[in-house]
């Protein structure tokens, strides 16, 4: 017979899997998904965690540094020498620290809710209100110096630099007692005001000195003109009656009443120079301008060696009799240093009074001689009564000088108002 061919035997035909053998693999084929699945969860949550762990290290590393931070700030706070206060925008102390509770002579807890107006005079609140304002309105620090008094009476000052701190409506202020600053400053301005005074007085007294010196220098020239200057005349006038009859008279006789003449001539020049010196005669006769000419004329003439050169420009009448005599003087002195002391070729000066400037004098000498270093040298009795005399005036006197280069002076002095007066 044939066999048949089946599932059995040696058929080439693989077997056909059950419907059973089908599930069974695919629960197990599952099982591996989920096995791999919750591995990967598993591999997630472990490295999750120890990112959390690192993080929470960190994290309470950053915690301890912010509570040492704090600690140092609120060490550095309470302990700081300058008052720390918070203050809300009606000026109430939220915080404060020791040192501003010391300030305001009250405890920390004194403190609290308190505003700090309360503090401040009736009479200066009005003020601290203004610059609270200014500080609540302001985005940047905010300074002012303020009178307080603690409630035992006594009374600071102190300096105030607040700021607005945006974030909670509130300034943070920084008091520092400046009473010893303030005292002081107030005893240097007694000081200064008191210097002020006794200088106006110095230069009232030689401003007065000067007057009785130029009236006493006056009646002297009165009385040597009126003495002496006639004494002189009548000799000069007897000797020139002699020497008009001298036919009759020996030789010797002759040349002794010449040289009595000769001198008696002499002695006039001498006495006409000591009386310009004393007092210019010029200036109450023709004025200030011709006065200057005739000084420096016979300056120039007795000085031959030395170029003068005068020039003045300006209305120069009217000055009055202080300031004729001061510009005369300060002329009349400088000419004698530069013939002392300067070796000069050429002296130079110059009186201005411009149109613009009708209020105001400038005198300026100048020369070519030697000069002297101004730091090195002690400024003679001349140039310090120059100085006097222009600061008693109300002017003011500058001097310049180096060695080789001269001697310059400048000399500016208020004059009165000479409005609608043209210019010479």
């Amino acid at each position: 017979m044939k066999q048949k061919k089946g599932k059995t035997g040696d058929s080439q035909v693989p077997p056909r899997r059950t419907k059973a053998g089908l599930r069974r693999g695919q629960r197990t084929g599952g099982r591996r998904n989920l096995d791999t699945d919750a591995r990967k969860q598993l591999h997630e949550l472990q490295v999750h965690q120890v990112e959390l762990e690192a993080q929470n290290q960190e994290l309470r590393k950053v915690r301890a540094e912010l509570h040492a931070s704090l600690t140092r700030y609120t060490a550095l706070y309470e302990f700081a020498p300058a008052g720390h206060l918070t203050l809300s925008h009606d000026g109430s102390i939220l915080e404060s620290n020791r040192a501003a509770a010391e300030l305001l002579g009250q405890g920390k807890t004194g403190l609290a809710h308190r505003r700090l107006g309360s503090f401040v005079p009736q009479t200066s609140l009005p003020a601290f209100n203004a610059y609270l304002d200014k500080v609540f309105e302001s985005s940047s620090p905010q300074e002012c110096e303020l009178e307080l008094q603690r409630e035992d009476g006594t009374v600071l000052w102190a300096q105030i630099t607040a700021a607005r701190q945006e974030s909670t409506l509130t300034c943070l202020a920084v008091l520092i007692d400046i009473t010893a600053r303030r005292k002081m400053d107030r005893q240097l301005s007694d000081s200064q005001r008191l210097t002020q005074e006794l200088l106006q007085q110095n230069r009232q007294l030689t401003r007065r000195m000067f007057e009785l010196l130029e009236n006493d220098r006056r009646n002297i020239a009165r009385e040597i003109h009126d003495e002496l200057g006639q004494w002189l005349t009548a000799i000069q006038a007897a000797t020139g009656a002699m020497i008009r009859t001298e036919h009759g008279l020996q030789s010797e006789t002759r040349t002794s009443i010449r040289a009595i003449n000769a001198s008696t001539a002499e002695m006039h020049n001498v006495l006409r120079r000591i009386l310009l010196r004393l007092r210019p005669t010029l200036l109450d006769t023709i004025g200030l301008t011709e006065g200057i000419r005739e000084l420096t004329y016979h300056w120039a003439e007795r000085h031959k060696q030395v170029r003068c050169d005068l020039a003045m420009q300006g209305e120069l009448s009217g000055l009055g009799d202080r300031l004729n005599i001061t510009i005369f003087r300060v002329v009349q002195e400088a000419l004698t240093n530069v013939a002392k002391h300067a070796k000069a070729k050429v002296v130079s000066i110059r009186l201005e009074r411009s149109e613009e400037r009708h209020s105001e004098v400038c005198l300026e000498i100048g020369d070519d001689g030697g000069g002297y270093d101004l730091a090195a040298a002690s400024q003679g009795m001349g140039l310090l009564g120059m100085r006097e005399r222009v600061i008693a005036a109300g002017g003011s006197f500058d001097i310049t000088s180096r060695s080789g280069q001269g001697v310059h002076i400048r000399v500016r002095l208020p004059a009165p108002s000479l409005r609608g007066t043209p210019a010479t």
